[in-house]
C-alpha cells in the first residue's frame, strides 16, 4: 500500500501533518486514469479551439461593411466587440442602458427608455446576441419578456440602415435613429 504524507516541521521540531492519503493499488490506477482523462480532454479542447480558431475568418471584411453602412459622425450605441471596427467614432456600449435602469447596478435607476434618451444615439448596432443584454442586465421585471431594445427602435421609428453578416454567418442589423 501507498502512502502519502505532506508534512511540516513545526516550531518546537515536531512534524505535523497537513494532508496523508493512503490508497490501495485498484485506488492508485483509478486516480492515475481520472488524471489522464483529464489530461486528454483538456489537450482535445485546446486541439478544438486552435482548429476553430484557423477556420475562422479574419474580421476586417466584416468591420470594413460595417464602416460602410455607418456614417462618420453621430453617437453610436452597440455591442463591444464592433467597436474595433468604429473606434474612431462616438462609441457606446450596449449594455449602458441596461446597467442605467437596473437597480441592481445604478443608484438611481432610470426607464429604460430615459436611458437610452440619456445616452442619445444616433445609430443603433443589434445583432444576434442583443437580446442577451436584456437577459443578464435588465431589472428582473424587464428580463425575458420582449425586447426592451426592439420596442425602443420601434416606438422611435428607426430606419434600417443596412444588414451584413458577422464572421459565423449572423446577422448585424444598423438603426438610424435620426439625428438629436
Amino acid at each position: 500500500m501507498a502512502k502519502v504524507v505532506l508534512a511540516r516541521s513545526s516550531d518546537d521540531g515536531r512534524r505535523r501533518r497537513f494532508f496523508a492519503y493512503e490508497a490501495s493499488r485498484p485506488g492508485r490506477w483509478l486516480a492515475l486514469g481520472a488524471l489522464g482523462l483529464i489530461v486528454i480532454q483538456g489537450s482535445l479542447g485546446i486541439g478544438h479551439m486552435h482548429t476553430y480558431a484557423l477556420r475562422a475568418e479574419v474580421p476586417e471584411k466584416m468591420f470594413a461593411e460595417l464602416r460602410q453602412i455607418v456614417p462618420p459622425s453621430g453617437r453610436i450605441l452597440g455591442p463591444a466587440r464592433y467597436w474595433l471596427a468604429l473606434h474612431d467614432q462616438d462609441y457606446t456600449f450596449l449594455v449602458l442602458p441596461f446597467f442605467l435602469s437596473n437597480p441592481q447596478y445604478s443608484a438611481s435607476p432610470v426607464s429604460f427608455e430615459a436611458a437610452i434618451a440619456r445616452i442619445a444615439p444616433r445609430i443603433v448596432v443589434v445583432d444576434l446576441y442583443s437580446e442577451e443584454y436584456q437577459n443578464n442586465y435588465a431589472p428582473p421585471a424587464g428580463r425575458r419578456g420582449p425586447s426592451l431594445l426592439r420596442a425602443y427602435l420601434a416606438a422611435h421609428h428607426a430606419r434600417l440602415m443596412g444588414t451584413l453578416r458577422d464572421n459565423y454567418g449572423q446577422p448585424i442589423e444598423v438603426y438610424d435613429l435620426g439625428t438629436r
